[in-house]
């Protein structure tokens, strides 16, 4: 089974669960180790900044999936630079951002960004009372980046893997070499090249309509090594290799 090649933005690329787990330890253990109510990861997703992890320390206004209406992150976006802020209440920079009327006045943070450049988000700690943050935290902070950073290169190298080997099946689809077909496990073929179509003499309508199922096709003789396969295909994501019957269109079996 397979689907088109598509070139997507670093911001479409989806975090796997595992890894969402382990970035959850890392902001409860900041929280924890700088003794503050919230430490975060954002994401952006423009025109939006949103928080994508948090963590789950008591007092922690940041809920995973809202949005940041703060300058603080877009502030370190804009610069990609570290932003500390000891206290906003004193600063008129910062005193009458969003973030002090929930009880963050102090803030550090950095950005993180795509092995392209591109940037994700930031990594960043508030607190509810002024933080000079030391260099030492700066640091932590630093290295953790540095972690995540690691993690979103190893999910673009991924993607780009994944982007090319479905190129090379697109290409070989297109080319009307050999006769291929893309298919579910409820029995619907999705997708069909020129050349499958013409052995089983069905055409690019027949497709569109619904009317092409390889469950349909396939000659009663053939169900339970089919059914083996499918059983295979979906415990395993991948199947060995075979020759097969289906039914023309004309009711004739046709091998593939």
């Amino acid at each position: 089974m397979s689907s088109s090649a598509t070139s997507l933005a670093p911001d479409s690329i989806q975090v796997p669960p595992d890894i969402i787990r382990k970035w959850q330890e890392i902001v409860d253990l900041l929280a924890d180790v700088m003794h503050v109510p919230s430490a975060s990861i954002m994401r952006l997703e423009p025109p939006q900044i949103k928080v994508f992890v948090s963590s789950g320390s008591k007092g922690n206004p940041c809920v995973p999936g809202s949005v940041d209406t703060g300058p603080y992150c877009e502030t370190v976006l804009k610069s990609r630079k570290p932003l500390r802020v000891t206290d906003a209440l004193t600063d008129e920079t910062w005193r009458a951002n969003p973030h002090v009327k929930s009880g963050m006045i102090s803030y550090l943070g950095v950005p993180i960004s795509w092995p392209d450049g591109e940037i994700f988000g930031t990594i960043c700690i508030r607190d509810n009372k002024r933080n000079a943050y030391s260099e030492a935290y700066l640091k932590l902070l630093l290295h953790f980046r540095d972690l995540l950073q690691a993690d979103l290169k190893s999910l673009a190298r991924l993607r780009g893997e994944i982007e090319a080997r479905e190129a090379k099946i697109r290409r070989l689809v297109e080319a009307n070499i050999i006769g291929i077909f893309v298919w579910d496990v409820e029995g619907r073929i999705l997708e069909a090249n020129e050349a499958f179509l013409r052995i089983i003499q069905y055409d690019q309508e027949d497709l569109a309509a619904g009317r092409v199922r390889w469950a349909d096709l396939t000659p009663p003789e053939w169900r339970d090594d089919t059914a083996r396969r499918v059983a295979e295909v979906t415990s395993t994501g991948t199947a060995q290799p075979r020759e097969k019957e289906y039914f023309r269109k004309t009711a004739a079996a046709c091998r593939c």
